[in-house]
């Protein structure tokens, strides 16, 4: 039996995680496949339909299988033929996002480094660059802590990133532009154009103080400004990973998770161009950026 370690929890999985740290714990959560005894009473969408009661949460992604969600198992009925790559992106993405929250853990769509021991947390919809300066950064000898999905915490009033999956999913555009050997990266799956680019590096500890949130927007040049805790709690209730899938009784959760996040944790906006030949421009930004917060002098936009 091999037990993962990933987000706070450990993991005893039928399905290989190559990108997650092997342990010697005892596993926390279980992932298993096997046969339902009845089919889902949902009309399945292209982003998954969610079935919930109170302890399980139950969704399906089309030409990817059934997810039965408790907090302690992932039972999962792929579909026939489903690519094991792709099974185990929406198992370590989505799936696990919704069990963490079932154990009382506030999961964001973001990717983080760690820069001085501390996590800096690049959150942003699909598409907004999280693992693109997520790698960039990485390339310049700093340590991927999770990407897409990152799991936090509030620990003894301290905000806490707990480490995940280091593996980073890039177009093969941005790929050329870092530098990367593209010839060298596999697709993420068999659907999908984009790389998967693995941070090669010293397992990550368990948890880590966050040190900083960037909200990542589209914009016609780079900048980064500062963020009121309203506006930084308007685009983190926005990018709360599971809060299209849970019951509409968690809303106070996430509410609160948000606001207390803001209040807590200096969170900035970073305007970033379409045109993936500024990254080098936008890394350095956010570098001088944390280097004026270290200094405690008022960064500059």
């Amino acid at each position: 039996m091999t037990v993962y370690r990933t987000c706070g929890v450990t993991i005893d999985s039928f399905v290989d995680l190559p990108d997650l740290p092997v342990c010697n714990s005892r596993a926390e959560v279980f992932v298993r496949a096997e046969k339902f005894s009845r089919q889902p009473s949902i009309d399945p969408s292209d982003d998954g339909s969610p079935s919930a009661d109170k302890d399980t949460i139950e969704i399906v992604w089309p030409r990817v299988g059934c997810f039965r969600i408790t907090d302690c198992t992932i039972t999962v009925r792929p579909d026939e033929g489903v690519d094991e790559a792709l099974l185990r992106l929406y198992l370590m993405g989505p799936a696990l996002a919704v069990l963490l929250h079932m154990r009382g853990v506030f999961v964001l769509h973001a990717s983080t480094i760690e820069i001085d021991g501390e996590a800096v947390s690049f959150v942003g919809e699909s598409g907004f660059g999280k693992s693109t300066l997520a790698c960039a950064l990485h390339l310049r000898g700093h340590r991927v802590l999770s990407d897409d999905l990152a799991a936090v915490a509030s620990l003894d009033d301290l905000w806490q990133l707990f480490s995940g999956s280091s593996s980073l999913k890039l177009w093969p555009d941005v790929v050329r532009v870092l530098g990367c050997k593209e010839a060298t990266l596999e697709r993420i799956h068999l659907r999908s154009e984009k790389r998967s680019c693995g941070a090669i590096q010293v397992a990550a500890p368990r948890s880590m103080p966050i040190r900083r949130v960037y909200m990542l927007r589209c914009g016609t040049s780079i900048k980064i400004e500062a963020a009121t805790p309203r506006q930084a709690f308007s685009d983190l209730i926005r990018n709360a990973y599971c809060r299209s899938v849970v019951n509409k009784s968690d809303a106070p959760f996430y509410f609160l998770r948000c606001s207390q996040l803001a209040r807590d944790v200096s969170c900035r906006y970073v305007y970033r161009t379409r045109n993936p030949s500024t990254i080098g421009q936008l890394t350095s930004a956010v570098e001088r950026d944390l280097e004026s917060l270290s200094a405690g002098s008022p960064p500059s936009n």
